[in-house]
């Protein structure tokens, strides 16, 4: 059954809505957590139509987050008591999508516009056609928007992620890890991003550096994308999980021949307590294969003047930008193509990072110690401009000019 549901916001202010969940534990969820926080800069209510998973929360997002998640609240239980399935509203509508270009099977919005990270390469007709529902679709990278451009899908524009600068920022570290080299990489376990190149380099690093610790946050919320982690051949894998979905990285990284000693696995960390784990680290590491966005967990990083290694493909060529002034990041230059990756159409634009060259970028971060603090310190200031603040009131600013939001 079809619903149409009106709803009252704030005087003064106009909603929009959001077709999935606040949960700052994963990307989406993340997101959609910030466009609430701050779309009231904008004069609007951004109601998460598909709830809040609130313990995830931090006590100052759910009070400024109240009003925005009892409004869901009262949609969702409206919902459920007349069974409906699509809900129809008169107010725009935001839509996280895939690769199928698909908006949400729930709910349509008087205008309907995408939010789109991918990766990959070819899109099919349905996609492309599946589109064309959209008022406005926005890219999380130039890559992202260049694909769709060059398959026919033109309504689109390029609006990056952001960073909190309130958690991620140059700060000292604890110093709780003494003299030991510490490395961070982050993002959930999967081929794509690269991991078991990480395990690769570091695996030598550590034999000749055994003062080194590898940091790793890696969980995974949906372990099938895991099994893939060995096809490279630089690990065996995947790591034993269990039905709880606790992941044993610690365990998996030791039989792929790295010592516990030189090892610290974060496990699930929620997103406003990672800067103050990822500046421990004297640098952090992204071969990623492919990032449709820009790679939120190394712009995290930079912005916390955390030196970064970063590899030169897809959405992280954004982040690289190598016409900015000064040395904000070290490059993985050397990409060679990705023939395939489970679950992902076409991986043009996709690099494959050489460990050996990872190895080069760590053992130079080792021995050139005193070069690391003007590296971080550029990529901070490089990341000043990508705030959260500043990123969602691109987007409604986009918005408002075609007509879809009238703050």
């Amino acid at each position: 059954m079809i619903g149409h549901i009106k709803i009252g916001v704030k005087e003064g202010t106009s909603p929009i809505g959001l077709s999935w969940a606040l949960d700052p534990t994963c990307g989406w969820g993340n997101y959609g957590t910030q466009i609430c926080l701050h779309s009231a800069q904008s004069n609007l209510t951004a109601i998460p139509l598909g709830g809040a998973l609130e313990d995830r929360l931090t006590k100052l997002q759910q009070t400024l987050l109240t009003s925005n998640i009892n409004i869901s609240r009262k949609i969702q239980a409206a919902r459920a008591e007349k069974s409906l399935g699509l809900l129809k509203f008169d107010f725009p509508v935001l839509h996280a999508m895939d690769h199928r270009m698909a908006a949400s099977q729930n709910f349509r919005g008087e205008t309907n516009i995408g939010l789109i990270f991918f990766e990959g390469s070819r899109l099919s007709a349905e996609a492309i056609e599946s589109a064309k529902q959209f008022e406005f679709i926005v890219a999380g990278s130039n890559w992202n928007a260049q694909v769709m451009r060059e398959q026919g899908i033109e309504n689109v524009e390029t609006i990056v992620q952001g960073i909190d600068p309130t958690l991620c920022h140059p700060a000292p570290r604890s110093g709780l890890f003494g003299d030991r080299f510490v490395v961070f990489s982050g993002g959930k376990l999967e081929h794509r991003k690269g991991q078991d190149i990480v395990v690769a380099a570091f695996r030598a690093f550590c034999r000749e550096h055994p003062d080194a610790l590898l940091v790793c946050s890696w969980h995974n919320h949906w372990p099938r994308l895991m099994q893939s982690i060995g096809q490279a051949g630089h690990v065996s894998g995947p790591p034993p999980a269990d039905q709880n979905g606790k992941i044993y990285i610690q365990q998996w990284l030791e039989s792929n021949g790295i010592p516990r000693q030189n090892v610290l696995d974060m496990g699930l960390v929620p997103n406003h307590m990672m800067a103050g784990i990822m500046r421990e680290a004297d640098v952090a590491v992204f071969p990623n294969r492919a990032e449709g966005g820009t790679n939120l967990v190394a712009m995290e990083c930079m912005a916390s003047g955390v030196p970064s290694i970063i590899a030169a493909n897809t959405g992280q060529l954004d982040l690289i930008d190598q016409s900015a002034d000064g040395q904000h990041c070290l490059i993985l230059e050397d990409q060679s193509p990705v023939e395939s990756s489970p679950g992902f159409s076409g991986t043009e634009g996709w690099g494959e990072s050489d460990p050996v060259e990872l190895l080069d970028k760590l053992e130079y971060a080792y021995q050139n110690r005193d070069k690391l603090p003007q590296i971080g310190a550029s990529a901070a200031q490089f990341m000043q401009k990508w705030t959260w603040q500043n990123q969602i009131h691109a987007l409604n600013d986009s918005l408002s000019k075609i007509g879809c939001l009238v703050g």
